[in-house]
């Protein structure tokens, strides 16, 4: 069952693969109610109640996985940049998937599928060229899909495998790691279920905006939003939201407040 949370950043007051997340420190971490209820252990699950996640012994534990998603220009990039300030560790799944595509066996399935087209002279597969390919139709999106997925979870497991070994080796018996999750397709899609999805959302206006500033062209924004699931359909599907509807500061203020009620061992951020 979720625990819903709303961060507003316009109500709240107040490298990266390897990186350890929260070391121990003098601050107070707050765990707020409506928090984690529950945590995966290797062999079982322990609980955790709004008074504090219970003691372990230092084994590695799988950590409480949280899948972060948002639309171009909601802010993720953002909402990362803060997280990586506090130490938590961050996995960019574009990323992993651009490292999925040079694994032979993924090489041989795409030439196999689109041809020798979407690679270059030296056998590496040329992204734009393949994204020409593959999403020209949905039966090509689909190929993709199926040749890359299974390569992509591997991936993901053996980074969150590596996190575990981290947090053990820090005493740390509740380790959080966030996933960045660019194209979320909701429960039951592509990717395993974490056990938390924060989303993070933002007016329209404001995504195009900010998508603009990054170099892209207006029509090209709007045309990606419109593929993308909607706002309200992120709402339903997470645990927590960030509502980035105001200033840096209130994002901040909103993350902060969201990574307080996560970690026992936070310490402040650098600002």
């Amino acid at each position: 069952m979720k625990n819903r949370q709303v961060a507003n950043a316009d109500r709240c007051g107040s490298s990266h693969d390897e990186r350890a997340g929260g070391e121990p420190c003098e601050a107070v971490a707050a765990v707020a109610e409506g928090g984690r209820n529950e945590r995966r252990v290797e062999g079982g699950v322990r609980a955790a109640g709004k008074e504090g996640i219970c003691d372990a012994e230092t084994v590695p534990v799988r950590p409480w996985t949280v899948y972060l998603i948002g639309g171009i220009g909601s802010g993720k990039s953002s909402v990362v940049a803060r997280l990586r300030e506090w130490g938590v560790p961050v996995c960019d799944l574009d990323e992993t998937g651009h490292r999925a595509l040079c694994l032979p066996e993924v090489k041989d399935a795409l030439r196999r599928a689109f041809g020798a087209c979407v690679f270059d002279e030296c056998g590496d597969v040329v992204r734009r060229a393949l994204a020409r390919e593959a999403f020209a139709t949905p039966e090509g999106t689909a190929t993709l899909n199926r040749i890359t997925t299974k390569s992509i979870v591997k991936l993901l497991d053996e980074w969150l495998a590596r996190q575990a070994a981290l947090a053990a080796r820090r005493g740390d018996s509740a380790p959080v790691c966030v996933v960045e999750v660019s194209a979320y397709d909701g429960p039951n899609g592509r990717f395993p279920d974490p056990d938390e999805i924060l989303a993070v959302v933002a007016p329209l206006e404001a995504r195009i905006e900010r998508a603009m500033t990054n170099g892209f062209e207006e029509k090209d924004v709007r045309a990606r939003i419109a593929r993308q699931p909607l706002d309200s359909e992120r709402r339903a599907w997470a645990d927590a939201v960030i509502e980035n509807d105001g200033d840096m500061a209130q994002l901040h203020a909103a993350v902060d407040a969201w990574w307080l009620s996560h970690s026992r061992n936070a310490c402040p951020a650098t600002s």
